[in-house]
């Protein structure tokens, strides 16, 4: 969904520009008719309404394009958050099962031995540590007697499963911490394209308020006027 900071900007820019291609002759006649009647002389106003309407398009093209960047950037966040969370979720069954596993050969009383200190944590970062403390302690060796005979446990192999969940989470952590940082430059560069739009947007609507007074034409004058409150939008769009 476009931003409505940049929405309520392009309803305004459109505004402004529209006035300048339908209404530009009219206010073309209205200049005419009081610098004739003043000086006798005829006064072009043309080049400068292209040249106004050049500015305003250009930074108001640069500024939906950087707004649609970032939009399309957000899109990918949902995917690369959901398969985080199955990753994590796969480490804590992981830490759950090896847990389980070591209760059953060297039980309850021997799980500190292999780092399962208190419950299993949600938190994917946590769980990356826990997984990796777990593999560590699984390959130092040295674990504790089976409580059985007949009981015995392949530490390599637990050690190997729990790893395979903990390099697919750190990945996956791996890829969201990718996706926030091109957001951040995407938002970066939309709040770039939005300061450098609204004070051209002001020069353009304000020359454009005043050349309408000025050619006695007081109700297009009203319809571009620049909102004083409210930064990059005219009054219409700022009142709601």
């Amino acid at each position: 969904m476009a931003s409505k900071l940049v929405t309520d900007r392009q309803k305004s820019s459109e505004v402004v520009l529209n006035a300048i291609e339908h209404q530009g002759g009219a206010l073309q006649e209205g200049i005419t008719a009081r610098s004739v009647a003043e000086s006798g002389a005829a006064v072009d106003v043309g080049g400068l309404l292209a040249q106004l309407s050049l500015s305003l398009r250009g930074v108001t093209d640069t500024m939906i394009a950087a707004d649609q960047a970032h939009e399309h950037e957000l899109a990918d966040d949902p995917a690369v958050r959901t398969a985080r969370d199955e990753a994590a979720k796969g480490v804590y069954d992981a830490i759950v099962g090896a847990r389980e596993t070591f209760v059953g050969v060297y039980g309850a009383a021997a799980v500190d031995a292999l780092g399962f200190f208190g419950s299993t944590s949600q938190d994917p970062l946590v769980l990356v540590r826990q997984g990796r403390s777990i593999v560590d302690r699984l390959r130092a060796g040295g674990l504790p007697t089976p409580k059985s005979a007949h009981l015995s446990l392949d530490a390599e192999s637990l050690a190997t499963s729990v790893e395979s969940q903990v390099l697919t989470l750190e990945s996956a952590l791996g890829a969201v911490s990718q996706e926030a940082r091109e957001a951040q430059l995407t938002l970066v560069a939309k709040q770039r394209a939005m300061s450098e739009f609204d004070p051209v947007f002001r020069a353009v609507a304000t020359t454009l308020e005043g050349l309408f007074s000025y050619a006695g034409l007081p109700e297009l004058a009203a319809r571009v006027r620049p909102s004083r409150r409210s930064a990059g939008v005219t009054e219409e769009v700022a009142g709601g």
